[in-house]
């Protein structure tokens, strides 16, 4: 197999084919937001160009970014998106170093090739059940394509591929640069899941022990990282657990994952979502085995996915009772229960009629209560009277905001992350765009931060900040792909765009998590630092989002636009006193999405935690500082 064997014109024109199809159930655009109708332009113009820098090895990848989809099982899944061009090549690899490699596989191999599947692998199975084996051995390896191992991997390639430019391509691809969470980082093992190439490539990793295990002569199936072994003797499959084990740990690098992995019954254990039930007659048949489908309700949008704490969003019209130790919302289309000891809080967005003892009822439960219209302004908070704050923090907090330069303290560490996270969101679009206008609005920025050390007021920083983060959402009309979506000028009470709508509901919504994660605390959420504590019921869950709104709030909008979840037609409505508001299927997705930023996971001193969880740590760091001797309060600035 040489490089000229690889990008041919039938199969250019087939993959190209495949990725416009692609495209039309999906946003079209690549990690660097190049469109696919723009890259088939590109192409034809720059084709030769392209493989000639493939095959001097002048070609370097562009990073990969990473990013967390909710499976169907409940879990988080990271996932890749790669820009057009990387696609392109990755594909015409794949497709040709399949038809190079395939028929050297083992026949035990049965993920990621044409006519094999999970039928081919459980009927195989089967088979080996009929001639009588009882015992079935599973060996499940923990995090495969993550653990591995490049240089084994770049081993085995040079041994299969004859042509030494196809190899120093592959290799570019395994340690391109990975964007997650917005760190970038070079891996040294591991194989990005989305990948075009990386199925094939899973196959190549593990090729060594099909034929190993085929040469033992074992009944032995693998699919993926799940491999299968049937046998009739227990002491049989003792050894065959050892062998495969050890020899994954010492040729492989790979580490069993034990929770899945031993020795059961062949009847009784699920494999490749089906299990084998032996009929009187002596023949085995397959029985697919029904996932459990989590119940939804309608009229709730639930936003704690993986959490013990449930946030609610009660978006449809109706009423809302309790009955015994359960919440019921019930209008003309439907019932939802909701279990009380599942409530953190309710955010209600619609017309809802309450009965008299409901009150009563969720204070005892200690649940806050928050009220919104239409547009997503708070309109007011029922907060239960176990979220009242401490005496003596309140006076601490009352005697930091009557102390002019204690207070300019605060607020000065709270305006300059404000402004950090507003600017390391647009390093964030310069670093993918190579955007002039982006360059010049990240030194403006820097210039405000600069400029709010000679402020002497909070008052003075509110100034500062209102021309900050109007630049700032002005730039953004530069990484805004879809039409419909523009920022003109900041407008509230109504919103008069769609853009402004996305970001007054986006803004109550973190408003409120961060005043129920204040509740939390002994802090007093009418005192703030910055926003003025005589004007609103809550200020400081104000102070706090502030720093939160650019890298959780705004990065969710613009994924959303830029990923055409959310379009300016189908998701806003107008009231005709003039003013845009978000459609109740609008509100639904940004919370979803909403859900999925905070839940999402980043470094934070050498630890993974979410973004929720950030937010509590930021809270505890002030309220540390409050009721400390000396000021020690280091707000979160993004990287």
């Amino acid at each position: 197999m040489k490089f000229e064997d690889i990008f041919t014109p039938e199969r250019e024109k087939y993959i190209l084919a495949e990725m416009k199809e692609k495209q039309n159930n999906e946003s079209g655009y690549g990690s660097d937001f190049m469109r696919f109708d723009e890259f088939e332009v590109f192409l034809p113009q720059n084709r030769k160009t392209l493989l000639n820098n493939l095959a001097a090895g002048r070609y370097s990848p562009h990073p990969v970014l990473l990013f967390e989809r909710l499976k169907s099982t409940g879990k988080l899944r990271v996932l890749a998106k790669y820009t057009n061009i990387d696609i392109f090549i990755l594909k015409n690899i794949a497709d040709a170093l399949y038809d190079f490699v395939s028929p050297q596989f083992s026949e035990a191999c049965h993920a990621y090739r044409r006519d094999h599947g999970t039928l081919t692998a459980i009927d195989r199975i089967r088979y080996f059940a009929e001639q009588g084996c009882e015992f079935l051995v599973e060996c499940d390896v923990r995090n495969y394509f993550d653990s591995i191992n490049h240089g084994i991997l770049i081993k085995q390639l040079n041994a299969l591929i004859p042509d030494r430019r196809i190899v120093n391509i592959i290799k570019k691809y395994l340690v391109a640069p990975r964007e997650y969470d917005d760190r970038i980082e070079k891996p040294n093992k591991g194989i990005v899941q989305g990948s075009p190439l990386s199925p094939l490539l899973s196959n190549i990793y593990l090729s060594g022990l099909d034929n190993f295990c085929t040469e033992k002569s074992w009944q032995y199936v693998r699919y993926a990282d799940n491999m299968y072994f049937v046998t009739n003797n227990r002491a049989d499959a003792e050894v065959i657990l050892r062998t495969v084990r050890d020899r994954l740990r010492t040729e492989y690098k790979l580490q069993l994952n034990y929770q899945k992995s031993g020795i059961y019954d062949i009847t009784k254990r699920k494999m490749l979502g089906y299990c084998l039930k032996r009929l009187p007659s002596g023949e085995i048949d397959c029985i697919r085995q029904q996932r459990q489908v989590a119940k939804a309700y309608p009229s709730w949008q639930h936003h704690a996915i993986g959490k013990k704490d449930d946030v609610y969003y009660l978006l449809e019209d109706g009423i809302l009772t309790k009955r015994d130790y359960t919440l019921f919302f019930e209008n003309d289309t439907f019932v939802s229960p909701i279990p009380l000891h599942t409530v953190e809080s309710l955010n209600v967005f619609a017309n809802i009629t309450f009965n008299s003892r409901f009150f009563e009822n969720i204070l005892k439960c200690n649940i806050p209560l928050h009220f919104h219209n239409k547009f997503g302004d708070c309109l007011g908070h029922l907060v239960p009277t176990q979220h009242v704050a401490r005496s003596e923090t309140m006076l601490r907090q009352t005697s930091i905001y009557e102390n002019l330069p204690e207070r300019r303290r605060y607020a000065l560490a709270i305006e300059k992350a404000s402004l950090h996270n507003m600017t390391s969101v647009l390093l964030y679009y310069l670093y993918r765009k190579h955007d002039i206008r982006l360059d010049t609005a990240v030194a403006r920025m820097r210039a405000y931060t600069k400029r709010l050390s000679a402020c002497k007021t909070p008052a003075d920083m509110l100034l500062i900040e209102a021309r900050a983060r109007k630049l700032y959402y002005n730039t953004l009309n530069f990484v805004i792909g879809q039409p419909g979506f523009c920022f003109i000028q900041r407008s509230r009470r109504p919103p008069e765009d769609p853009i402004n709508a996305l970001i007054s509901f986006g803004n109550t919504v973190l408003y409120n998590r961060c005043s129920d994660l204040i509740h939390k605390t002994s802090l007093d959420c009418r005192i703030a630092f910055v926003h003025a504590s005589n004007h609103r019921d809550e200020s400081l869950n104000l102070d706090i989002a502030d720093i939160f709104k650019p890298i959780i709030v705004d990065r969710v909008i613009l994924s959303l636009i830029n990923r055409q979840q959310i379009n300016a037609n189908d998701h806003f409505e107008e009231i005709p006193e003039g003013g845009i508001y978000l459609s109740k299927e609008g509100k639904k997705i940004f919370i979803q999405e909403f859900q999925y930023k905070l839940n999402s996971l980043i470094s934070y001193k050498g630890n993974r935690i979410s973004y929720e969880y950030l937010i509590t740590l930021e809270i505890r760091s002030l309220l540390r500082s409050i009721i400390g001797k000396k000021f020690s309060y280091k707000p979160y600035k993004g990287r």
